[in-house]
């Protein structure tokens, strides 16, 4: 059995370059999504340039420009009576701005993460922790022809309990407060990995 030093759930635009930074470490990655892509979801993402560095920083600011996503050069803050026009500082000598469609940007980070050597599974939905002995062992995910896969050594049966398994959360299995979890989506958006 393959063993993950860490499994990430849901590979779009947090989860995705969390995988491959990890796996550019050297971490065993695991990410799976519902989703299979190139695919769309109802949103999409300014970049500043503090992100567009960020992209740039992991070598991955050209490929977007190269999929035809056109740069944005100013940005205009209509307030009504007041408009702000203006292009904001470079951050790490970037300045570009881009707004790509999620087909394209969630598509170029999961590739970046399997090229970095992150296993990404998708159409897999997460459904459950594996426990023993009041410790998380595992994991159970589901695929998209139904079949339960079960990851980690010691498996244990769980029942999922009352609520529909769709919406079962880390912080509904773990009793991790979802504050907490918040502050730690927080905390991996703003955690800056360091190349040495």
């Amino acid at each position: 059995m393959v063993r993950h030093d860490v499994l990430i759930v849901g590979t779009r635009c947090t989860g995705a370059p969390l995988a491959m930074l990890l796996a550019r470490k050297g971490y065993k990655v695991l990410a799976v999504d519902r989703a299979q892509f190139p695919s769309d979801t109802i949103s999409t993402h300014f970049m500043w340039p503090r992100t567009t560095s960020s992209l740039a920083r992991w070598g991955l600011l050209d490929r977007l420009a190269a999929t035809g996503c056109p740069e944005i050069n100013q940005v205009i803050a209509d307030y009504g009576a007041i408009s702000v026009r203006g292009r904001p500082s470079p951050v790490d000598g970037t300045a570009a701005m881009y707004s790509p469609r999620r087909t394209v940007l969630d598509h170029l980070l999961v590739d970046a993460a399997r090229e970095a050597g992150a296993e990404i599974r998708q159409a897999t939905t997460f459904r459950d922790l594996v426990w023993a002995q009041d410790q998380v062992v595992g994991a159970r995910l589901q695929d998209a022809s139904g079949d339960l896969i079960e990851l980690g050594e010691i498996i244990q049966n769980r029942p999922l309990g009352r609520k529909d398994a769709a919406q079962i959360t880390i912080a509904d299995l773990t009793g991790v407060a979802v504050q907490d979890i918040q502050i730690a989506k927080l905390a991996l958006k703003n955690l800056t990995f360091n190349p040495s």
